[in-house]
C-alpha cells in the first residue's frame, strides 16, 4: 500500500496532490451503493493518467480492444 494518505479512523485524507498515485487515489475516493457507482475522478479535464467512470450494475458496453499476442478482449465498461 503506498503510504501517501493521513491515517484517520474516520476520513480519507490526501495532503497535496500526488499524480503518481492519481489512478489509486481515483479508486479510494470512488462512492457507490452497489447498484451505481462513480469514481472519484476530476471534474473538470485533467492531462494526466486517469481512469474516468460511471458504473451501473447490470449495464455494460463490450470495448473490443487488442491485447497482447493479437488477442481480442473484452472489457466491461460504462458506456458515458
Amino acid at each position: 500500500m503506498k503510504n501517501y494518505l493521513t491515517h484517520d479512523e474516520w476520513c480519507i485524507i490526501e495532503e497535496g496532490f500526488h499524480p503518481e498515485y492519481n489512478e489509486i487515489t481515483e479508486s479510494i475516493m470512488s462512492i457507490g451503493n452497489g447498484r451505481m457507482g462513480q469514481r472519484g475522478n476530476f471534474e473538470e479535464g485533467y492531462s494526466g493518467k486517469t481512469l474516468q467512470g460511471n458504473y451501473v450494475a447490470g449495464v455494460y458496453f463490450p470495448d473490443k480492444t487488442r491485447v497482447a499476442g493479437g488477442k481480442t478482449g473484452t472489457l466491461i465498461t460504462s458506456p458515458r
